[in-house]
């Protein structure tokens, strides 16, 4: 089995694991100890009497009350798991649960049978399919042994019931000892026991292939963690990580319009970014924002829906001049991708924090002085809307509440529970009546949205480029100091060695000279000794013997001694020649060393000159672009991004944008709002078949299953952000295929059990979670 399986089954235990606790000591929990001649209807209906029980009270019957424990030994062994070090109170089970009204009818839509008891007799775990076919066989089985006292007179109920319920005891091998009854004042809500909400979803989560899913089960396995620690004194700070995120480029377009002299503080805005900047790699992960109570979750969240509402603004003004959606030949219309993936959706399984978030959004009080004038359906929002029936007809009542300028629209409603859904629906009657029969068709609304996007576009490339050449600037001011030294260094290094050159060549020029002029003498006088040399051959020569007839045949002694004497002396003046041609090489030598040394010093100040100009005209020059790109930021009214600022200036501050660019974003939002409008005016009939399609899903689910998430999505464009608790969640979705959704946003994230979730992040394109992380 996968690990995805695995982690799916074993949540689907732990929630069948969870169902079934009795609490014994319950004071309208009873024995059968007062039991005659096996009357269960007249035990029954003493105590109903004695605890003054009214008709929507009646009794619960539990049979084969067990310790838990024996359920948890099976299972540790089973799995090979460690008992715990403390002893665990784990309390009682029972097995079947069988549900009556006041007049004891047998109520099979309530029979609930637990899965612990289910693993104590069989010792094994049921696979969810066998279970519930048992549950059914069960369910089927007391419908038909209660059949004949539910539908006794009443001079036979009492006679029938007694019968049931005794033959529930002999064929299920029940003991009184081991069973109890309750009575309960109101069926509905006292003592229910549901199987888990979650179960459908974890089945069905086995089959379905997302993205989100396996990471949300396995991790996020793919890319790096960026810690995003903004501390400077920290070890892991991360400042490059911020300036990329915090780049003006990646600031929304669209604001919630709260108080526009506020900014963002840094976490939030840095929050903000990472959700409306992601490329479509990064819409692959879910994504998460921890943050202890107060720290503005849900201010944040605010201005993500915000930009969400503007850009499905710019999809709808993109769609061309005709904005009426054909149906082609279906029931409703099919709205555009691209617009529905940016619907959003909150989930949460504080039921709290699912009310908190849709009523706080439209509130008056919150908004901008500047913008208390906003109107999304705004009379709507401030009226009781509920159809009633009158000659079995539908009449749309629309009641103005007490407060009419409480909300200013229809931004934010709570679903999940089929009285909220029907509630939306109503709502959604009295758009369509409203758009039909009041609302003055507004087609301004899109060209005063393209230019007031252009304005905020303009804005935002303002600041671009002011971030780029502040950047700029700041790159090139600090690459300036570093480089100046480095150059500065160099100089002076440089200057250091003309001068050292210069030393040392005018020490080494006396020695020179000393040098040449010994070897002047020394040449001297071998040039005297070649010139004796020459006059010596030349006597030699004026003396030499003449031959004798017999000379060629045996010199004359004279004659050696004369070749002895001239060969004597042409070697001693070859070898004076060789001595001047080596004074010649070692004199030019010298001669070029002595030349080169005078150049040295002659041009040492030149030399010197030159390289500091080269140094100053330089500087002069990065000066200069430094106080051009001052120039050119000077006049922008805009802070730019400081990371080298403490932690709580760091968090005050707000990079790049002042109020205007606030201001603009959030008359952006406004002008998004009456897109929508127009937009809903337009395709206004789409409200009444995305009505009556979610009313009759069952139809649909015969007819055309896609019709649901088509009538969803018409839903969810009317009322931007709908809520729903986890719990409700798969009932109100039921029929919502995987990945359907747009943004799913799941608040107070660290209160949800993990498999509470599944079913939500299945079925949604993008995944937020906000929490406090303790």
């Amino acid at each position: 089995m996968a690990d995805k399986e695995k982690i799916l089954e074993s949540w689907i235990m732990v929630e069948h694991l969870s169902e079934g606790d009795i609490d014994l000591k319950d004071r309208l929990m009873y024995k059968f100890d007062d039991l005659n001649q096996a009357d269960y209807y007249d035990l029954f209906q003493q105590q109903l009497n004695k605890n003054k029980i009214g008709k929507n009270g009646g009794l619960v019957l539990y049979f084969d009350i067990f310790d838990f424990t024996k359920v948890v030994d099976f299972l540790r062994s089973k799995y090979k798991l460690d008992a715990p070090v403390e002893p665990i109170n784990y309390g009682n089970k029972f097995t079947l649960a069988l549900y009556f009204d006041r007049d004891l009818n047998f109520d099979d839509k309530k029979t609930f049978y637990t899965e612990s008891s289910n693993i104590l007799k069989k010792q094994k775990v049921p696979n969810e399919t066998g279970f519930q076919a048992v549950e059914q066989d069960l369910t089927d089985n007391f419908q038909k042994i209660f059949e004949e006292a539910n539908e006794a007179d009443s001079s036979q109920k009492s006679e029938k019931f007694n019968e049931a319920v005794a033959k529930v005891f002999a064929k299920c091998g029940f003991k009184q000892e081991t069973s109890r009854f309750q009575v309960v004042r109101n069926l509905e809500t006292d003592a229910t026991n549901l199987h888990s909400f979650f179960i459908n979803d974890l089945e069905y989560a086995k089959g379905v292939d997302s993205e989100k899913l396996r990471q949300y089960l396995l991790g996020n396995q793919t890319g790096e963690r960026v810690n995003l620690d903004s501390k400077k004194d920290s070890p892991s700070f991360n400042p490059n990580a911020f300036k990329k995120i915090l780049e003006p480029k990646n600031y929304p377009l669209g604001r919630f319009p709260s108080e526009t002299k506020y900014a963002l503080s840094f976490m939030q805005q840095t929050a903000v970014n990472i959700a409306t900047m992601a490329t479509e790699a990064d819409k692959q992960q879910i994504q998460s924002v921890n943050g202890p109570p107060g720290t503005g979750k849900t201010t944040l969240l605010k201005d993500i829906f915000a930009e969400l509402v503007v850009e499905q603004a710019r999809d709808i003004v993109g769609l061309g001049d005709d904005k009426a959606i054909k149906r082609n030949g279906e029931e409703i219309s099919v709205l555009p991708d691209k617009i529905t993936e940016n619907s959003i959706v909150v989930a949460s399984s504080n039921n709290g924090a699912v009310q908190n978030i849709v009523n706080e959004l439209p509130l008056v009080e919150n908004l901008d002085s500047k913008f208390k004038d906003i109107d999304y359906f705004r009379e709507l929002s401030n009226s009781k809307v509920e159809t009633e029936w009158e000659n079995g007809k539908a009449k749309l009542n629309v009641e103005a509440n007490e407060d009419p300028d409480k909300f200013w629209g229809l931004f934010s409603l709570e679903g999940g529970k089929s009285a909220n859904m029907k509630q939306i629906c109503d709502y959604l009657s009295a758009v369509y009546q409203y758009l039909k029969d009041d609302y003055i068709p507004d087609t301004q609304a899109y060209k005063d949205f393209a230019d007031q996007y252009q304005k905020v576009h303009a804005l935002r490339d303002k600041a671009e480029s002011f971030a780029r050449k502040y950047n700029q600037l700041d790159q090139l001011s600090s690459n300036y100091d570093a480089e100046k030294q480095n150059r500065q260094q160099r100089l002076d290094s440089e200057i250091t060695n003309i001068k050292a050159a210069v030393s040392e060549a005018q020490s080494k020029q006396p020695q020179l000279e000393e040098k040449l002029r010994d070897l002047s003498d020394q040449r001297d006088e071998l040039a005297d000794k070649l010139k004796r040399n020459d006059l010596a051959i030349k006597a030699a020569e004026a003396k030499k013997p003449k031959k004798g007839l017999f000379s060629i045949f045996a010199p004359s002694a004279e004659e050696k001694e004369y070749e002895e004497q001239i060969s004597s002396l042409n070697q001693e003046g070859a070898d004076l020649n060789l001595q001047l041609a080596d004074l010649k090489v070692e004199e030019d030598g010298l001669k070029r060393e002595s030349k080169q040394n005078t150049r040295i010093i002659e041009s040492s100040d030149a030399e010197i000159q030159a390289k500091q100009a080269a140094f100053a005209a330089w500087d002069a020059d990065q000066q200069q672009s430094i106080d051009s790109l001052k120039s050119e930021i000077s006049s922008y009214s805009g802070k730019p991004l400081d990371m080298n600022a403490d932690y709580e200036s760091l968090q005050l501050s707000s990079p790049w944008f002042d109020e205007e660019y606030r201001i603009e974003q959030t008359k952006l939002f406004v002008a998004a709002l009456r897109v929508r409008k127009q937009f809903l005016f337009e395709n206004k009939g789409n409200l009444i078949s995305a009505k009556m399609i979610w009313e009759d899903q069952k139809k649909a689910l015969e007819e055309s299953p896609e019709l649901i998430g088509y009538a969803w999505e018409w839903i969810n464009f009317t009322i931007p952000v709908i809520s729903s608790t986890f719990a409700s969640f798969g009932s109100m979705f039921k029929n919502i295929k995987s990945q359907s959704l747009g943004h799913l946003f799941v608040d107070e994230a660290g209160q949800a059990l993990p498999q509470a979730a599944v079913g939500a992040i299945f079925r949604s394109r993008h995944v937020m979670v906000v929490g406090d992380p303790s």
